[in-house]
């Protein structure tokens, strides 16, 4: 299951609606650290990333 940075659903609710492999989709922000602490969020919620550096 693919996740949006702009969905309407959070990270949260997607992560305990399905126990499937996730993936979370980000358009990386000017600020690096706002976009890490996103990932992140998403990894602690069993997201997999595939990112690279700011």
């Amino acid at each position: 299951m693919g996740l949006s940075f702009s969905s309407t659903c959070t990270i949260d609710e997607v992560a305990l609606s399905c126990n499937v492999v996730r993936f979370f989709q980000l358009y990386v922000y000017k600020r690096c650290d706002i976009s890490a602490l996103m990932v992140a969020r998403a990894e602690a919620n069993g997201f997999q990333s595939d990112s690279s550096s700011c």
